[in-house]
């Protein structure tokens, strides 16, 4: 299990004497790159004044029970559950009675913290309206680009609102994500950037593994140890590209692709067009649907190349950062966090979004091995463990909430 260390491990006395109480918040109990994250900063903080209230049951509830966190789940409801990033007005409204009620939960459990700390954007909607109720300074994480290629017009307008008179500060995980909400006009001197950080210790102790692992994941895909197998990670959902990396096969003769995640947000009919696509004559037996897995580590170290395929900038880019700490080459799509996050040549290569043909050159060159792919693979590790430490992103956030007023 990925956590972040104490915060007795990076913060002084006289910090952790000062600390905020904080109520946090999430929309889902799916085991999201944003809910991972959350679940890291929470168990890392260890503070027992922290509450965590979440809007369904799931994954990560059972995961905070079992890392012995307290949480509340407070339901909210089948209208409001409906709405997505690409929903209109009309479906907003019918879940607005909805939001109220629950906007009113949340306002008497922050009676006892300092902080509402909204982590999504359904989130930020009604930890903005709690916030004013209660009397207590709302952050929203940011894990999102606030663009036309992931919310809709609407939602935007909702969500910049929201943070325009609700929000006290923004935590952005990325330049590109808190470029998104600068640009509809929110204080840039309120926003603070600060990536996911990602526990190393996972990853080490699968690469002293190495051997055993690889052995065990080819052969559970009838795969010998030779024959190049690429790895993409997330959810399976059409932005995140999986239809552009099993077309990319159609031009790498001999290798195959490993597809590790489900759908999470009703994106059903798109894992059927990739089981079509994949079924297609010449890529037919080279995709193997292996569904979510929770030892990303392990299967990591059974891949010769992690692509990230997505069509539109990603806000982050956990999956990046993840192979790179998993001493695996990594091919990503140029823009959003992935550029922030790759230095082109140096710890990855970057290629065009949308382009069977860029990622497949990429892959080609990988591929090829060499001097210059284990530099690239060395440099990732080396960064990844520099920029992304758990304990040098916690205290980021430990001082970023210290500008905010305790209650009192």
């Amino acid at each position: 299990m990925s956590t972040a260390p104490p915060p007795s491990a990076v913060l002084s006395d006289d910090a952790l004497s000062t600390r905020r109480a904080v109520l946090f918040l999430d929309q889902t109990s799916k085991l999201g790159g944003a809910e991972l994250f959350l679940f890291d900063i929470v168990v890392g903080r260890g503070n027992p004044s922290d509450q965590v209230m979440l809007f369904e049951e799931g994954p990560l509830a059972d995961r905070f029970r079992a890392a012995g966190v307290g949480i509340s789940v407070c339901q909210l409801g089948d209208r409001g559950a409906s709405v997505r990033k690409g929903s209109g007005w009309m479906r907003k409204a019918a879940s607005l009675g909805g939001v109220v009620r629950l906007a009113r939960q949340v306002a008497g459990q922050s009676r006892g913290v300092d902080v509402i700390y909204a982590n999504t954007a359904k989130a930020l909607v009604i930890g903005a309206i709690a916030g004013k109720m209660a009397r207590r300074p709302v952050v929203y994480h940011l894990h999102d680009i606030l663009s036309a290629d992931h919310f809709s017009w609407s939602n935007r307008k909702i969500l910049h609102t929201a943070a325009k008179l609700g929000v006290e500060l923004t935590i952005a995980n990325s330049q590109a994500s808190a470029g998104s909400l600068i640009a509809a006009g929110f204080d840039p001197q309120r926003v603070v950037v600060i990536p996911n950080g990602i526990d190393p210790a996972p990853f080490d102790a699968a690469i002293a593994d190495s051997d055993r692992l690889r052995r065990a994941l080819r052969q559970s895909l009838g795969l010998g140890e030779d024959e190049p197998l690429l790895g993409l990670f997330g959810r399976l959902s059409p932005w995140k590209g999986q239809h552009i990396a099993i077309e990319s096969l159609e031009s790498l003769p001999g290798v195959h692709l490993l597809l590790v995640g489900d759908a999470l947000f009703g994106e059903e009919a798109y894992v059927e067009r990739l089981r079509r696509l994949a079924a297609r004559p010449g890529v037919e037996r080279k995709v193997h649907f292996v569904g979510f897995r929770d030892d990303v580590a392990g299967v990591m170290q059974g891949v010769d190349v992690v692509i990230h395929a997505s069509t539109s900038p990603e806000p982050f880019g956990r999956v990046i950062v993840e192979a790179m700490l998993a001493s695996r080459p990594v091919v990503a799509t140029r823009g959003g966090g992935a550029s922030e996050i790759i230095d082109e040549g140096k710890n990855g290569l970057l290629c065009e979004p949308c382009s069977v043909k860029s990622l497949a050159e990429k892959v080609r060159l990988i591929l090829a091995g060499g001097p210059q792919v284990e530099a690239l693979v060395v440099r990732g590790g080396v960064s990844a463990r520099e920029r992304f430490a758990p304990g040098l992103i916690l205290q980021q956030i430990e001082t970023a909430l210290l500008r905010l007023p305790k209650k009192g």
